[in-house]
């Protein structure tokens, strides 16, 4: 088994000395649940202020509208979302999401 490198020790030691942190507030939106552990990574790890903001935002949303007619004649509009974040790691996967409980959160 290869030695692990400095950095590699260096997270576990902090890890293990880091004390447990509290769960999100059960209230929190899945979208603030989500900001919340992110900030606090973010801050056990030392992250740049600046990297820290780039990552807090999704590079893109796209919102679209698809209007239908329904087999009894009436219009419905649909509307669906998808939000990319960061390529660094490779091409986007997933795509639009139509549900009637989707939203951003």
């Amino acid at each position: 088994m290869p030695a692990k490198s400095s950095a590699v020790r260096s997270v576990e030691q902090q890890q293990a000395s880091a004390p447990e942190s509290a769960a999100p507030p059960r209230d929190m939106s899945p979208w603030e649940a989500t900001n919340y552990l992110f900030e606090e990574a973010a801050g056990r790890l030392g992250m740049d202020p600046e990297i820290v903001e780039l990552l807090r935002r999704p590079y893109r949303e796209l919102h679209v509208e698809v209007p239908v007619r329904m087999d009894d004649g009436h219009l419905v509009v649909l509307h669906g979302f998808r939000v990319q974040h960061s390529a660094a790691r490779g091409p986007y996967k997933g795509g639009v999401r139509f549900h009637p409980d989707v939203d951003l959160d």
